[in-house]
């Protein structure tokens, strides 16, 4: 009976070194600041649209995030983003309706993006994730830039050109068709993460 009590006893305590293991490895960031652009062009001029209106959660490896950029060769545990398609604002009333209807604010508020595999090398970082506009969900991978400020805050940017089709979206168009909007959009970003 000893034996049994000791093994389970044994077995929790390793479960629970193995939970704080997790916990201790894991460290959760913030947003310090941050931009997220879109960009296109029409038959009749580009345009572009921004937000900092950003949240979501952050995940690191406490081992990684503590090194030099450098040295890195792995760095997030788990990254979810969203953005409000109405924070995006290009500074003309219109052309925001149309791209509010475009991405389909009233049934879809949020752009979503949800990390599923990167990898470090030389203060370049691989992402592999989940990007859901107008509720359709995407895997898409891109090369981002990272590196660290005079504070030990981790910056990353990143562009990725897409097209509105693959995300179901029909490109915007007014006067009957004679404007029309470009297929590819460019999504651009800029993220300050600290603890």
């Amino acid at each position: 009976m000893k034996t049994i009590t000791s093994n389970i006893l044994l077995f929790l305590a390793s479960l629970f070194f193995l939970a704080w293991s997790q916990a201790v490895s894991d460290v959760p960031l913030s947003i310090k600041s941050g931009s997220v652009k879109l960009s296109g062009g029409s038959t009749l001029h580009d345009w572009s649209a921004s937000t900092s209106n950003i949240s979501g959660t952050f995940e690191v490896d406490a081992g990684q995030f503590d090194k030099p950029v450098s040295e890195m060769t792995s760095l997030f545990k788990k990254t979810e983003v969203r953005i409000p398609v109405t924070s995006l604002h290009s500074g003309t009333k219109g052309l925001d309706e149309n791209m509010y209807e475009a991405l389909k604010s009233g049934q879809y508020s949020n752009i979503k993006y949800s990390l599923l595999e990167s990898s470090v090398s030389g203060g370049n970082m691989w992402i592999k994730g989940n990007l859901t506009i107008a509720g359709v969900q995407k895997t898409i991978e891109m090369n981002v830039k990272i590196n660290k400020d005079n504070n030990g805050n981790l910056k990353i940017s990143g562009t990725k050109d897409l097209y509105m089709t693959d995300f179901g979206i029909e490109p915007p168009s007014v006067m009957f068709g004679t404007i029309k909007a470009d297929n590819q959009v460019t999504i651009s970003f800029n993220l300050t993460l600290g603890k």
